[in-house]
């Protein structure tokens, strides 16, 4: 529920300050824990982590059970908070099983097919994330589906019914089949804030959104994720909600990929103009097009240009532009990407390699000069 309306409801309510660095202190801290059992663990949020402790539990000659309890011990003395924990075969499983014995204690779900299927065969279809209400709703009044045990009985109505990749869940998580390993990381393909308050027309306010919330400012906050992860965008997106709900939609692309606040809001406050005048009760903005980590890229491409090991030929990029890149040289870092990453293909370099193994690689000089020029070109 959103603030102002349970103000409204309850005018006498006494909203408690957040303290995002607080919040993140305290979590950074228990996952100094979480790496002691599982260095590749999972983080859901920052209170909430999936680890693997097959391996500690071979080690130590333990079980889960034990395990669970040294990590929550572990956590407690680290941070003096209580910790609920859940030892089951895979993500899913663990997931529930952490609930059940809040705030502070551990469910242990044995690791034989015959009590996994009698676990979860029992569960209302809810139990697991990834079915929400609307699902719900639709399993239930229409299928006469709510626990998973039903979901497996009426198999071919799923199948029928729904696409793939659902069907494909709803069995999987049925059968109590789960993924056990760390999923690959991927780049981020946008980053986005939003803010929602009592409908207003008031542009002073609306453009003060943009920039100064007492609680966080949309672009700063943008602007500091960005700086944070070394990304950077080119689309600027804003979404408006009107006080009937209705929901508007801007977006810009620039020539050049931006990060900073300065940039995020110059682009947030044209797009904001051309909707006004209207009454406003939400405003939200995203950056996207997110192609790079600049902090990454940097230090690849500074170690290609120092000399290899026992080569005496030097690196094809030191022709190119002469100088290692900085950080805050984006148009730079974006042009030369682009021509690594050609040559990269179109020589099977094997980026895992050592950097000896990347040498010998030239440009002709026609080449090198039409480079210079359209980088040139790009960053005027």
């Amino acid at each position: 529920m959103p603030g102002f309306i349970a103000r409204k409801l309850c005018p006498e309510l006494i909203f408690v300050p957040t303290d995002s660095k607080k919040y993140t202190h305290y979590s950074d801290l228990t996952r100094k824990v979480f790496r002691k059992y599982d260095p590749n663990f999972l983080a859901a949020s920052l209170d909430e982590a999936y680890l693997d402790v097959t391996e500690v539990c071979k080690e130590r000659d333990a079980t889960g059970e034990e395990i669970a309890k040294e990590l929550r011990d572990g956590v407690y003395e680290e941070t003096g908070l209580t910790y609920s924990a859940g030892v089951a075969p895979n993500r899913p499983l663990a997931k529930v099983c952490s609930d059940i014995n809040k705030p502070n204690g551990q469910f242990i779900l044995p690791s034989n097919r015959m009590a996994v299927m009698t676990f979860i065969t029992s569960l209302p279809v809810r139990k697991i994330g990834g079915i929400g209400k609307v699902t719900e709703y639709i399993l239930r009044d229409a299928l006469g589906i709510s626990t998973y045990e039903k979901i497996l009985q009426k198999s071919s109505y799923i199948c029928a019914l729904f696409s793939h990749s659902t069907a494909d869940f709803f069995l999987s998580v049925g059968l109590a089949i789960g993924r056990t390993d760390t999923p690959e990381a991927r780049l981020r393909k946008s980053i986005s804030d939003e803010r929602t308050f009592s409908a207003t027309g008031d542009e002073t306010f609306l453009y003060r959104k943009l920039e100064t919330i007492p609680a966080a400012e949309i672009a700063e906050m943008l602007s500091a994720v960005l700086q944070k992860e070394d990304l950077c965008g080119r689309t600027s997106t804003l979404k408006l909600k009107t006080a009937a709900f209705e929901v508007r939609t801007r977006a810009v692309t620039s020539q050049k990929y931006i990060c900073s606040t300065k940039d995020i809001l110059k682009h947030a406050s044209k797009l904001l103009k051309a909707e006004l005048p209207v009454s406003i009760r939400l405003i939200a903005m995203k950056i996207l097009t997110i192609i790079f980590s600049v902090g990454s890229f940097i230090k690849m491409y500074n170690g290609l240009l120092k000399k290899q090991p026992g080569k005496k030929k030097a690196s094809p990029w030191k022709p190119l532009l002469g100088a290692p890149i900085q950080k805050d040289d984006v148009s730079c870092g974006y042009y030369v990407m682009r021509y690594m990453k050609e040559i990269v293909e179109d020589n099977n370099i094997d980026l895992d390699k050592k950097w000896g193994t990347r040498a010998g690689l030239t440009y002709t000089a026609e080449e090198i000069d039409e480079i210079r020029g359209e980088w040139a070109e790009h960053v005027l």
